[in-house]
């Protein structure tokens, strides 16, 4: 499970990256729906690429800490 601090991460690196974007409302919403199923041992599904990769790599970074 994403601790709040890691959510934060995710989000912060998201919209530092894309937060310009006009998808920027959707990747968001995929965010938010990629990190709860990420929560909940789901595959991602067909989240936006940007939003499954930043996913994946705050999951390896918290799997290396834990």
């Amino acid at each position: 499970m994403f601790s709040k601090e890691e959510v934060d991460s995710i989000l912060n690196q998201l919209q530092k990256e894309w937060g310009s974007d006009p998808q920027w409302e959707q990747l968001l919403r995929q965010a938010y729906l990629g990190i709860a199923r990420a929560d909940a041992g789901a595959p991602l599904g067909h989240l936006d690429p940007r939003v499954t990769t930043a996913i994946e790599q705050h999951q390896k970074a918290a799997a290396k800490r834990a």
